[in-house]
């Protein structure tokens, strides 16, 4: 008993000290994340194996060995949780949770020369790298040459909202017939259509 217990204090130190290590990095990068986690669990258990060890020799409550695992795996599953729900949003390309899409609407169509925002889709590949591809109708009564809308709509997107990786088309007419198509106030505006589903709108 005392040599297991020996032996899971070295490891509770190392898992700790190499926990030490990745945490500023964890902070910023997934994979960081999930090997700091993963030294955090470890150092758990071991742990563990030293508390039911003590308990044992000085009670020999054997079951305290199969309470104080299932206790851990609450603990593992608690922690392992987040980041399991951030790396299916980013499988999934789901639009990450602290940009608001009708914001990032907003404030494209408050510019000067922009007229409507459609086809948006917002997704990460990775908590620091976060895509957006967008089509917007230009008012060329405002702004004759609709490129040069890219670098305002591009500086202000990245100041704001922290995204650098852009993909903008940039239209002087909608191509689809139906208006709702080049609609996404319903967004900003907070009021329904008949129709929720816009065609061709690639939200997520």
């Amino acid at each position: 008993g005392f040599w297991v217990m020996g032996i899971a204090g070295i490891s509770l130190i190392a898992n700790l000290a190499v926990a030490l290590l990745l945490r500023r990095g964890a902070e910023e990068d997934l994979n960081i994340r999930g090997a700091f986690l993963h030294m955090v669990m470890d150092a758990w258990m071991s742990l563990g194996v030293i508390i039911a060890g003590l308990g044992i020799a000085l009670t020999d409550l054997t079951i305290l060995d199969p309470l104080i695992s299932l206790i851990l795996v609450i603990l593992i599953t608690r922690g392992s949780w987040p980041l399991f729900r951030e790396s299916l949003d980013i499988l999934l390309e789901s639009t990450p949770p602290h940009l608001k899409t009708s914001d990032i609407v907003a404030t494209i169509e408050c510019l000067p020369g922009v007229k409507k925002v459609h086809d948006l889709h917002i997704w990460s590949v990775e908590p620091r790298i976060v895509m957006l591809t967008c089509h917007v109708l230009v008012d060329t009564h405002t702004v004759p040459d609709k490129d040069q809308l890219l670098q305002p709509i591009q500086s202000t997107l990245s100041s704001k909202f922290g995204i650098h990786h852009l993909t903008l088309q940039l239209e002087t007419k909608c191509p689809e017939t139906e208006d709702l198509h080049c609609n996404l106030s319903y967004l900003t505006n907070g009021s329904s259509t008949k129709d929720p589903i816009l065609p061709h709108l690639h939200h997520h």
